[in-house]
């Protein structure tokens, strides 16, 4: 096997890290956000997911596209090292708040790539306007 990145991403309401357990707990996974009134600045957590096969440390990006394709939100995940004990898969998760504003609804294609820009994860999320009662 040639060396390689992989990854999954996850939106959810809450993500926590747990060191004790060495775990993330996520609450609430969304495929949907709802926001009162537009514009607005998001309010939810990523979490992601990296495994390395046949290496031990890399880079990835992470984009957020409107639906105009334009990109309104990426971080540069670099110096990402491998802390897990063998026969535990190579990898490390990570938790953001990605901050950017949403001018209305629509579907956002958050994505992740690796160094040369292929993508290793995908993850749809529709935001939409809450219906005030």
């Amino acid at each position: 096997m040639h060396a390689a990145v992989s990854g999954q991403l996850i939106i959810a309401d809450r993500v926590t890290d747990n060191y004790e357990a060495r775990a993330h707990c996520i609450q609430n996974v969304r495929n949907v956000v709802h926001i009162r009134t537009f514009p607005s600045v998001t309010l939810f957590y990523l979490w992601a997911k990296v495994l390395f096969f046949g290496m031990n440390q890399g880079v990835v990006w992470i984009k957020v596209y409107d639906d105009d394709q334009g990109i309104v939100w990426e971080k540069r995940c670099e110096g990402l090292v491998n802390k897990r004990v063998s026969p535990v898969p190579a990898g490390i998760d990570m938790a953001f708040q990605p901050r950017f504003v949403v001018h209305g609804e629509g579907l956002f294609h958050f994505v992740m790539t690796d160094e040369e820009g292929q993508t290793i994860a995908h993850y749809p999320l529709y935001i939409a306007r809450q219906e005030i009662s």
